[in-house]
This record gives C-alpha cells, structure tokens and sequence, in this order.
C-alpha cells in the first residue's frame, strides 16, 4: 500500500482532478496484485533499512518497505531509481532501467 500511496501522492501534487485520480486507483486495483505489509515484513524492513545504511546507501523509509517486502516474497523489484540497487547487495534481484 506504501508504494501505492505515492503514486497518488504523485498525482495529487501534479494537480490531477479528481475523476484522473480515481481512474487511476481503478487501474492500479484492477491491473496489478497490491501485496500487503503485515508484521511478518518487519523483520526484512529491520534488514533492509539496517543493511543499506551499513553500505552507505541508506533507504528511505518508503523504499525500506518496498526492498523488504520484494525479499520477503522473493520477488524481483523493477526500479528507475538508481538507490533501490542497494537492495541487490541485500539479497533482492533488482532490474534497474534508469
């Protein structure tokens, strides 16, 4: 839900009117699966955030999230920003095309 809510946070700062924005809630429910963080992800969030600030690339709390959860299912994280390759030096398979 994190990453969800920056896309809208996105939106709303470029302004969108309010139908653009429920069009697009609408099309991240309908077109992708939103995997929940629940306390189970704790700990690889602990990981993540604690890892990437040993190698000097510290994570933001938003992109903590999304590195531990992406690891948590074992799931390759398909990124434009360059500071979520740290997560390759934590275990995640990260295909970056910046």
């Amino acid at each position: 839900m994190r990453t969800i809510a920056e896309i809208v946070v996105g939106a709303e700062r470029a302004d969108w009117a309010a139908p653009r924005l429920a069009a697009l809630r609408t099309f991240i429910v309908k077109q992708f699966a939103v995997i929940p963080i629940d306390e189970n992800t704790v700990p690889f969030y602990a990981s993540a955030m604690h890892g990437s600030a040993c190698r000097g690339r510290a994570l933001t709390v938003p992109d903590g999230w999304i590195v531990a959860t992406a690891k948590q299912h074992d799931l390759t994280l398909v990124t434009h920003d360059l500071d979520m390759t740290v997560g390759e030096q934590l275990g995640v398979k990260v295909v970056c095309r910046a």
